[in-house]
């Protein structure tokens, strides 16, 4: 079994000292690929540990070196959403390259766009129209108050899905 594999396995088990040991056998391979992935798969771990403190110093060693920006604001924000900062977690998302990155990385730019639009939602305000418009009509994710949220979910109420 590769590393991914065996942190997804791990993962489900909660057995986080398991998962922490893992993540040091691999650490002796020094590439960026490793760094980063270790990285991620550490600050993963603190975050399903509650500890996300921790999990946030992680990714902000590590942002340097990533390979899409969007991807680590996203990790991110998602960690400051949890935490119920959700303006701190709207500021990480603001100034993230989601034109940059659509792209090169489209699945966790259109993550971390749905993110940014439904923090703005859930505080009141309303998401930028070129960033819904953005967004894959079909686009729907897990990741929030554990339901299948969509596109449509972002929207005004009353108002229709704006032309892609």
């Amino acid at each position: 079994m590769g590393f991914n594999e065996d942190m997804f396995a791990l993962l489900k088990t909660k057995q986080w000292g398991a998962c922490h040991q893992r993540i040091a056998q691999e650490e002796r391979v020094d590439t960026r690929e490793a760094r980063v992935s270790t990285a991620l798969w550490r600050a993963t771990i603190f975050e399903r540990e509650n500890r996300y403190d921790d999990a946030l110093r992680t990714l902000d060693a590590i942002q340097p070196e990533v390979f899409t920006q969007c991807g680590l604001l996203w990790e991110r924000a998602k960690i400051l959403y949890r935490m119920g900062k959700y303006p701190a977690a709207i500021e990480t998302l603001h100034d993230a390259p989601f034109g940059a990155e659509i792209d090169t990385f489209p699945g966790i730019t259109y993550e971390a766009i749905f993110l940014y639009c439904y923090l703005l939602k859930k505080s009141g305000h309303e998401a930028p129209l070129n960033l819904l418009t953005t967004l894959p009509d079909d686009f729907g994710t897990r990741f929030y108050e554990r339901r299948r949220l969509t596109k449509a979910d972002l929207l005004p109420a009353g108002a229709s899905a704006p032309p892609t």
